[in-house]
Order: structure tokens, then C-alpha cells, then sequence
């Protein structure tokens, strides 16, 4: 899963074993047992999304959801204990979901900056007619977006990382927005021709929303690594989740146009990533 630094891989093997004591190292570095259970939980709830929602019972659809969330914001909270401080991490874990929960509200009432939209009663609990499960949804997936942002950049501030913070994030809900609104958990007043009936007005909201609360709440990021680091987990968080939902959509859900287009660029971008980390180490 995680491609390790060559000089780093010479000191796996023990002849034909395996040296247990270069592998305790390893995941001690990313945090130990905690990441390990954090991602297959994460890994388990993102395998099981489309199962669920095919062969599962009535409400099964969004309990999944939640369940993949929840499980993203958990991993995610976890790889940012290990190289941000704890103030830093808690800007995070506050900054991000009450900002994206504020951007939600303001749309659903105002039309800025996505367009004019409504959220239905379908997914539950909601605060301020948003669903939570939007808010944390932001959660999970920003600071992602900034360790992509960094591997790209070379950098954790200034315009530029602020503006691959944006695309990252923003090259997701190509992906993400065509499955809610098909499922009915969103309305636009006035469907656009991306599919799915999306206005290109929401992912240029998306993106200077994305734009907003990066600049605001993106903390220092240290530079990815080829070797096994926390940094380098949230590129591959990343990248899982563009091979997943891609493929979901492409292949479970029918949903073939956005699964091209969104998997392209949200593909490029990660791939990007991963290159510009293994050029760097």
C-alpha cells in the first residue's frame, strides 16, 4: 500500500524474513497501533459503502454514509496528531466543519457562492437545514487536499498552496456531488449540464469555499516523504478515495460520465502527488 523509501526497504529483510523490529519502527512513526486499526475501519467502511447500499436494507444507504465519515474524520484526526501540534490540530478539528458548516448554511439560504440549492430531509441530523454529515464531510477530506497541496507545491502556505488546496479538494465533489444529487439528498433549483444536472457554478463555489477555510485553518504541513510518515498516509487517504469512488461509480452506481471526468482529474491530481514525493526523496 505505501511505497517506502528504497534505502529503507534494504533494511526490511533479514535475508528471506522479514525484520519485525524495521516494521515496529516503521508503524511506531505514523503512530503505532492506532493508525493501523484507524485505516481498516476507514478501509472496511469505504469497501462496504456500495454493498451496503445495494444489498442492504431500507436505510442502509445512509447509514453507510455516516459510517464512512465518521471513519475518514477518525483516520484523519489521527495522521494529524502525529506532525501537527495541539493547538494546531484542534484549530483543525474546529476551524474546518464549523467554517464548512457556516459556507453551507449561507448558500442554502443566500445562492452564494454555489448556486441555489436545498439540502431534503433524507440524511439526517441536521443543523441549520444542513446535514452534519456535509460539515464533517469537509473534515475528512481537507486536510488530505493540503498533504496533495504540499507534495505538489513544496510548500504548506502562501497562494499557491492555497490554490492546489482548492483544486484537490474541489476535483473530489466531481465525484462526489452527481452520487448525492442522484440520490436525492440535494436539490438545484435551476440543474446544470455537468452530470447529474450540476451547475458549474458549484465547483467554482466549492472551490473558492475550499480557498476560504484553507487559508484560515491549513496549518504547517510537513513536506510528504517517500518513507512511511503520517504526511505521505494522507496523500495515500487521497488517492484511496479517488480509486474507490471512481470505481463505485463506474462500475456499482452507472454513473459512468462523472466517474470518467471526475475520476480524471481527481486521478491526475494524485498521481501528480505520489510523483512529485517520489521525486523529492
Amino acid at each position: 500500500m505505501v511505497a517506502l523509501h528504497s534505502g529503507l526497504v534494504a533494511h526490511a529483510y533479514d535475508g528471506s524474513s522479514v525484520n519485525t523490529q524495521f516494521l515496529h519502527q516503521s508503524l511506531e512513526a505514523v503512530g503505532g497501533p492506532l493508525v493501523l486499526v484507524a485505516s481498516i475501519v476507514w478501509l472496511a467502511a469505504m469497501i462496504s459503502l456500495p454493498l451496503r447500499d445495494i444489498f442492504g436494507r431500507a436505510g442502509a444507504r445512509e447509514s453507510a454514509i455516516r459510517h464512512a465519515v465518521v471513519a475518514q474524520v477518525l483516520l484523519v484526526t489521527v495522521l494529524s496528531t502525529r506532525f501537527l501540534p495541539p493547538l494546531a490540530v484542534v484549530r483543525v478539528l474546529i476551524g474546518v466543519p464549523l467554517l464548512g458548516l457556516l459556507v453551507e448554511a449561507i448558500g442554502t439560504r443566500t445562492g452564494f457562492p454555489f448556486g441555489v440549492y436545498r439540502y431534503t430531509d433524507r440524511l439526517q441530523p441536521q443543523l441549520l437545514h444542513v446535514p452534519l454529515a456535509i460539515p464533517a464531510a469537509w473534515l475528512m477530506m481537507m486536510p488530505p487536499s493540503w498533504a496533495v497541496s504540499a507534495a505538489l507545491t513544496g510548500t504548506s502556505s502562501g497562494f499557491a498552496f492555497v490554490v492546489v488546496s482548492a483544486a484537490a479538494f474541489t476535483a473530489w465533489d466531481l465525484l462526489l456531488d452527481p452520487r448525492m444529487v442522484g440520490w436525492g439528498y440535494w436539490i438545484w433549483e435551476r440543474p446544470g449540464r455537468y452530470p447529474g444536472g450540476i451547475p458549474f457554478t458549484n465547483f467554482v463555489g466549492w472551490f473558492l469555499a475550499a480557498g476560504f477555510i484553507t487559508a484560515l485553518t491549513a496549518p504547517h504541513v510537513p513536506p510528504p516523504r517517500a518513507e512511511l510518515s503520517p504526511v505521505l498516509l494522507l496523500v495515500l487517504v487521497y488517492g484511496i478515495v479517488w480509486a474507490l469512488e471512481t470505481l463505485g461509480q463506474a462500475f456499482f452506481w452507472r454513473m459512468k460520465a462523472s466517474a470518467a471526468l471526475g475520476g480524471t482529474v481527481m486521478g491526475a491530481l494524485s498521481l501528480a502527488a505520489f510523483f512529485a514525493i517520489r521525486r523529492v526523496s
